[in-house]
């Protein structure tokens, strides 16, 4: 009767992983709330009603592109503003909520606990979900008491649309970053690779559009597929679909998840050059150091002439696309002395071939949006 009956223990589950992974995050977390609110409602007080009031009413050339975007003179720059503070806090939450990834003695120790990799892996994003809904939530509600504080709450009912849009390509570019966070050996190569992946198929499909002559006429979003960041900016200068963000969520963090799951625990500390997937990702440097080059030889010795149909633009076009995957080569961490010609030869030939295909497809099925009469 003297013994004490010993309360079981339940073993830790989703909520644990969720709670440990917001904890991880809090401080930085309340940090960028604090940048947001310093970026737009304070921003608005300390510009005051009547600065804004007049600022909204003068005339400005981009009034139409203004209204079209539910953006105004004074919220153009602001919402700019919290599109940088946005981008920043992706790749810091983002690396704080997988930094122990990256610990080969917190990888074992994890590794080691009763939890399932789908556990661990929902537990991390739904914490990183939850910092940047409190982010967006906080500030929304300061703003929108700021406008109602003004009389002008349809200001903001305006607004709020432009500024669900910044929400969900937030999340876009998180899900997106979610991928080399699971793929990636070291958390500098999981930032590297994801900037530089982003980087250099926008680039490219910008140098084709123009060669093309379709830099002004395509109406897609097929250029910020993989590159979410870009969409965190180019609502300031045209309206985007807010759809295509959802789906590109949950396709990213479905890859992220499966890429999670059978990521082994030797990844931790390994540099990416290393790992087996990283030579499927050097195609697309080649593919931007090719259309570089490509267009900067053609701009300064054949100017006049048509890019595809330039002989220079080509030599630029190979001599950039070897430039290409040699700098991919030794940023994933080899040294330039233990390069094998015949191994880089392969993503070259798969770069070349790509921009061919590119090319092809925006030259011939991607019409003008319009014909003149």
């Amino acid at each position: 009767q003297g013994m004490m009956t010993a309360i079981p223990r339940t073993a830790p589950g989703l909520g644990w992983v969720f709670g440990k992974s917001f904890q991880r995050t809090r401080t930085l977390m309340l940090l960028f709330s604090f940048l947001f609110l310093l970026a737009m409602p304070i921003a608005l007080l300390i510009i005051g009603r009547d600065n804004y009031l007049t600022l909204v009413s003068s005339y400005n050339f981009l009034e139409a592109a203004f209204g079209e975007m539910s953006l105004n003179q004074v919220l153009w720059p602001l919402h700019l503003i919290l599109a940088l503070i946005s981008l920043a806090a992706v790749a810091v939450l983002g690396s704080a909520g997988f930094r122990t990834f990256y610990l080969q003695n917190a990888v074992d120790r994890e590794s080691s606990m009763p939890l399932g990799s789908s556990h661990q892996f929902l537990g991390r994003a739904l914490a990183l979900l939850a910092a940047f809904f409190f982010i967006f939530t906080v500030n929304a509600a300061a703003t929108l008491a700021v406008f109602a504080g003004w009389g002008k709450m349809a200001h903001f009912l305006t607004y709020s649309t432009a500024y669900l849009k910044l929400f969900a390509a937030t999340l876009e570019l998180l899900a997106f970053c979610l991928v080399f966070l699971a793929l990636s050996g070291t958390l500098f190569d999981a930032i590297l690779t994801c900037v530089g992946i982003q980087f250099a198929w926008t680039s490219s499909v910008l140098h084709i559009l123009g060669m093309t002559n379709r830099l002004t006429d395509l109406e897609t979003d097929i250029l910020w597929l993989l590159a979410p960041a870009a969409r965190l900016f180019i609502l300031i200068f045209r309206p985007l679909s807010v759809w295509q963000s959802l789906v590109m969520i949950v396709f990213w963090t479905i890859m992220a998840w499966f890429f999670y799951k059978k990521r082994p625990a030797e990844y931790a500390g390994v540099r990416n050059g290393q790992l087996p997937w990283y030579p499927a990702l050097q195609p697309f440097f080649v593919l931007w150091g090719g259309t570089l080059l490509g267009s900067l030889v053609h701009g300064l010795f054949a100017g006049e002439q048509s890019v595809l149909s330039s002989p220079v633009f080509y030599i630029g076009l190979i001599a950039g696309a070897l430039l290409g995957q040699v700098v991919s080569t030794i940023v994933s961490g080899k040294q330039l002395q233990k390069i094998k010609i015949v191994k880089e030869i392969l993503p070259v030939l798969a770069g070349l071939a790509l921009f061919a295909l590119m090319t092809g497809l925006v030259y011939l099925w991607l019409a003008p949006a319009g014909q003149p009469w």
